[in-house]
């Protein structure tokens, strides 16, 4: 399509949220380890632990990724490399979508989905990632400073 140069810039028509997305990711490892059965010592947090591939792991070496949502559950989930490499690589790995958090009347649905890169459908997106962003040949690179720090 041609571009309509006397578009106006995009502005949000939500609130901002009342809570962070670790707040969420948080509020949903609680619910996991409610309907788990479990506690901190039995379902340890690992998000702090990039690369891992996985949120939480059990005192059984099983590994869980979670995928939080305020509101209805979907039906495409994205996972990163590390998840999918822990995912093919580790028999017990689960995918928990966690929806349906938000608001007073909140009413959470958890789902476990046992070994998801075997039993889900990959689909391609568009996307491409592009590597050597820095070592660029031909780019230009505008280095600014405050002010202050210039004279």
């Amino acid at each position: 399509p041609k571009p309509d140069r006397a578009g106006k810039p995009p502005r949000s028509s939500t609130p901002a949220p009342s809570f962070t997305a670790l707040d969420k990711e948080t509020v949903g490892l609680e619910i996991v380890r409610m309907v788990l059965g479990g506690d901190d010592q039995q379902i340890v947090d690992l998000r702090a632990q990039h690369g891992v591939g996985a949120d939480a792991i059990d005192e059984l070496d099983r590994f869980f990724e979670l995928k939080v949502y305020l509101n209805d559950e979907p039906d495409v989930i994205r996972l990163e490399e590390s998840q999918i490499r822990r995912a093919l690589a580790t028999p017990d790995f689960f995918l928990v979508v966690v929806s349906g958090i938000e608001g007073t009347n909140a009413r959470p649905k958890v789902r476990v989905i046992v070994d998801p890169v075997h039993q889900l459908r990959m689909t391609e997106t568009s996307a491409v990632s592009f590597t050597g962003v820095r070592s660029a040949q031909h780019s230009l690179m505008y280095d600014l400073v405050p002010e202050e720090d210039a004279e």
